[in-house]
């Protein structure tokens, strides 16, 4: 499983995860679920719209690094 954190992205492989739900217990694990809630609650609205808006940003940088190198 990859997470994207901007320009860096942290592998978890199945064990990891499991070793870290484990170590959260039946508690732990409902207070994680009700803050993922919350959060798909305040971000559901415009999600699909700023992963429009990054994937265009970063085409724009990635035609411009382009269009420099063919320039040399």
């Amino acid at each position: 499983m990859l997470k994207d954190l901007g320009t860096m992205e942290i592998a978890i492989d199945s064990n990891q995860w499991a070793n870290c739900l484990g170590l959260l217990g039946e508690r732990g694990l409902r207070s994680m679920a009700d803050s993922l809630g919350q959060c798909e609650k305040a971000f559901s609205g415009d999600w699909i719209e700023r992963i429009g808006t990054r994937c265009t940003q970063t085409e724009r940088i990635e035609t411009w690094i382009d269009e420099s190198n063919s320039n040399r």
